[in-house]
C-alpha cells in the first residue's frame, strides 16, 4: 500500500514539475479569480451572472477604496500589493473591447455561476494583454525577492510626473461653485496593448501614489489658490472651457513647483522598489 502511495506521489510530482510556464501562468490567474472574485446570479429570467471583487473596502485614513485581503488567503501579500492594478486591467479590458465580447460570457444556461467562472477565467488566461500585465506583476513581486533578479524597465521621475497628470484634471468651472476636478481617478493613459503591459503597471503605481493624504491636502490648497486667482485676474472672462484649459496647465506647474507630488512618488517607490517591475532613474 505504501509503495502505491509513493508511486502516485512521484507521478503527481512529475506532472507538476512538467507544467509549462504558460500552464503555471494560467494557474496563477485562475487562483486569482477563485480567491478574489465571486459570481452571483443577478437576473434568473435572463440567466445573467454578475462578477464582484471580494475584500474591497473603504480606507478611512486615506479616504479611498482599496483591497484588504486576509493573510489566510493564498498569495495574500501579492494580492494586497497588486489587486488594484489587476482589477483595473480587468475593467480596462471590458472597455477596450466594448464589453460585448466579455458580457456574453456572463450569460449562462440556468444562471450557472460555476460555468461563468470557468468561461471568464479561461477568457482572461487567453487574453494576452491581461495575462501579460498579471504575470509581469506576479513575477516581479516574487522573483525580485529571490536571488534571481529580473531586468527592470527604467523610467525617469519626470515621466512619472507626466503619467500622474493623466489622473489629475480640471473637469469644469462654474463661477458660483468653482472648479470641478478629478484627482487620482480615470482610465490608464496607455492603449490596451501587449507592449504596454509594464506601462500599465507604472501608471497604476502613479495612481496609487496619489492616494497619499498629504498630497491630497496640497492639491486642495492649490485648487483653492487657483479659484482665488480667477477672481482676481480674469475679470469678465466668461468661457469656462478657456478657464479650464488655462488653469489646468497652471495646476500642473504649481504641483511641480510645490514638490510634494515628486516627493510622494519617490517615497512610495521606496516602499515598493523590490516588487515593482521598473526602477526610477
Amino acid at each position: 500500500m505504501k509503495k502505491h502511495i509513493l508511486i502516485l506521489s512521484f507521478i503527481a510530482f512529475c506532472l507538476v514539475g512538467c507544467q509549462s510556464a504558460k500552464e503555471k501562468e494560467h494557474q496563477y490567474i485562475q487562483t486569482f479569480f477563485d480567491s478574489m472574485t465571486e459570481f452571483r446570479c443577478s437576473d434568473s429570467t435572463r440567466n445573467k451572472v454578475q462578477l464582484n471583487f471580494r475584500y474591497f473596502g473603504f480606507n478611512q485614513e486615506k479616504g479611498t477604496l482599496e483591497f484588504h485581503i486576509p493573510d489566510s488567503v493564498k498569495f495574500a501579500d501579492f494580492y494586497n500589493a497588486y489587486s488594484n492594478r489587476i482589477s483595473n486591467a480587468y475593467y480596462t479590458s471590458l472597455n477596450a473591447k466594448g464589453g460585448e465580447c466579455v458580457d456574453s460570457l456572463f450569460v449562462a444556461q440556468e444562471c450557472n455561476c460555476d460555468k461563468v467562472r470557468e468561461s471568464i477565467t479561461e477568457y482572461y488566461c487567453n487574453d494576452s494583454v491581461f495575462a501579460g500585465i498579471f504575470n509581469t506583476a506576479f513575477s516581479s513581486y516574487y522573483m525580485n525577492k529571490t536571488e534571481t533578479k529580473q531586468k527592470k524597465t527604467c523610467i525617469g521621475i519626470d515621466s512619472l510626473l507626466q503619467i500622474s497628470f493623466a489622473y489629475i484634471d480640471i473637469a469644469g468651472y462654474i463661477p458660483d461653485r468653482g472648479f470641478a476636478f478629478h484627482f487620482g481617478c480615470g482610465a490608464p493613459p496607455f492603449a490596451y496593448k501587449l507592449e504596454n503591459k509594464v506601462n500599465f503597471l507604472i501608471a497604476g503605481f502613479c495612481q496609487e501614489a496619489l492616494n497619499d493624504p498629504k498630497l491630497r491636502k496640497v492639491h486642495l490648497q492649490i485648487m483653492k489658490s487657483l479659484g482665488e486667482k480667477i477672481e482676481a485676474e480674469e475679470g469678465s472672462m466668461k468661457n469656462p472651457d478657456e478657464i479650464c484649459k488655462k488653469y489646468e496647465k497652471e495646476l500642473y506647474r504649481m504641483l511641480i513647483e510645490d514638490g510634494t507630488l515628486k516627493k510622494t512618488l519617490l517615497e512610495y517607490y521606496e516602499t515598493r522598489k523590490d516588487i515593482e517591475p521598473f526602477e526610477i532613474i
